[in-house]
């Protein structure tokens, strides 16, 4: 199975509102200004905060594929991508062999010897989830044995996921491909010479991270809203040398991740229809829709556990989702695929691939929906030791 994590992680992301910064120098990087568009009626509210930061894609050219083939020394048109067994499926033109040579087995390929030469080539290992990508150095050779090259996935591929690593901008072409020249990091890099490396990211922990090659300048806020509602406090530094790393210093408002999986997930339904009585007898009716909701109970970490969420919830999360307010449901930290039945592949949609997982049924990937009720949500200690809080929202599938 592709993930095989009965309890994962879970988050909760609003929407995200850029609207307040139409047209404004929100950064700048040395003399390079960072400018949000100006939005016309309609824009400037992105699905959630990932769609805004990096338009779940990477820069062509710094997307992996592209990585791949700039690095090749045989070969044409390299590709790597996901397959409908949700594995890793390189490919190219000529046949090759590939292995680990070392580091970490972010792709999945399993072996450090090399198997036989072909054209394409699955691993058979799952791939590796969330932001962090450990560095991995992969030795491909042509099928003479003549000729290698090393492809290296180091720190500086520091991406949303796996996914958004290998997806590119404005290619990929499917529903979540809709942010290709207004998200954070377009704009970045944009500003500052598309060749250099820049990527905006929400990490596992729900904190906006900018990593970027020391050859641009650090970011200087001009906006301190905008900083603040990126949870940047601007007290923070950069980490690294070669490739820095700046990490916002509290969790992104309008994002919830807490350090346990959910307590319960469980459908239920609402069938709205009108009906009238015969005079004969029977009954005719007058159906409206059908409405799925997800019922979620989880523990909201607090002040005695590993990180402090209370109030982060009360200030700076829930004003996000009022009632009827774009709510997204990531059933699995570090996946950003949509969530999709098993009743919805068929011929022209497989179980897996860069926009849909299926695992489960449907109970992996993002779920899009609006909250139902968040009226009154009272956060009472169940004892005396102020550890965690029993929180339970309904929101309704889009």
């Amino acid at each position: 199975m592709p993930l095989n994590n009965p309890s994962p992680n879970f988050a909760l992301l609003s929407a995200f509102n850029a609207r307040t910064w139409s047209g404004v120098n929100v950064f700048n990087r040395s003399s390079n200004n960072v400018t949000l568009p100006t939005f016309t009626t309609g824009q400037g509210i992105y699905d959630d905060a990932i769609s805004f930061l990096n338009g779940r894609g990477s820069e062509s050219g710094f997307a992996m594929s592209d990585l791949l083939q700039s690095t090749s020394n045989f070969g044409t048109n390299w590709s790597i991508s996901i397959n409908s067994s949700d594995k890793v499926l390189i490919s190219c033109d000529d046949s090759f062999k590939v292995r680990l040579k070392d580091g970490d087995d972010v792709l999945g390929v399993g072996s450090s010897t090399y198997g036989t030469a072909a054209t394409s080539f699955t691993s058979p290992n799952n791939w590796t989830r969330g932001s962090n990508l450990k560095d991995s150095q992969y030795e491909f050779q042509n099928a003479a044995g003549s000729t290698t090259f090393s492809f290296d996935i180091t720190g500086k591929l520091n991406v949303q996921d796996l996914i958004v690593a290998i997806r590119e901008r404005g290619t990929t072409s499917d529903i979540d491909d809709v942010n290709t020249s207004n998200n954070l990091e377009k704009l970045d890099l944009n500003a500052n010479t598309a060749s250099n490396y820049i990527k905006w990211y929400l990490n596992d922990n729900g904190h906006v991270e900018c990593m970027y090659s020391n050859a641009v300048g650090a970011v200087a806020w001009v906006s301190t809203s905008f900083r603040d509602r990126l949870g940047f406090s601007g007290n923070e530094s950069p980490s690294g040398t070669l490739f820095k790393t700046l990490t916002a210093d509290y969790p992104l408002p309008g994002a919830l991740y807490p350090t346990r999986p959910y307590q319960d997930h469980h459908m239920q339904t609402q069938t709205v229809s009108q009906s009238r009585r015969k005079i004969g007898g029977g009954y005719a009716s007058n159906f409206v829709g059908s409405y799925v909701q997800s019922v979620l109970s989880f523990d909201l970490d607090a002040l005695l556990d590993t990180k402090d969420l209370y109030r982060h919830f009360t200030n700076n999360f829930i004003e996000y989702i009022g009632n009827g307010e774009r709510i997204t449901f990531y059933q699995n930290v570090g996946d950003s695929r949509r969530s999709l039945i098993t009743s919805g592949i068929n011929v022209s949609q497989p179980a897996y691939d860069l926009l849909f997982t299926s695992e489960d049924n449907g109970n992996t990937g993002r779920i899009r929906c609006s909250l139902v009720d968040a009226s009154t949500i009272n956060l009472v200690y169940p004892n005396r030791l102020k550890r965690r809080v029993p929180v339970s929202l309904v929101m309704e599938h889009l």
